[in-house]
């Protein structure tokens, strides 16, 4: 076995490693959040 990370790190961000802190969206608000919007088109 091995530990797995995953995560969504957008393309404005400094530090990739915030990737692993944006691993849940709400469907109330995914297109709104700059987080997660172009992933979302």
């Amino acid at each position: 076995f091995a530990d797995l990370k995953w995560g969504l790190v957008p393309s404005w961000a400094n530090d990739p490693s915030i990737g692993h802190k944006l691993i849940n969206a709400q469907s109330e608000t995914v297109a709104e959040k700059a987080s997660f919007r172009h992933a979302f088109k």
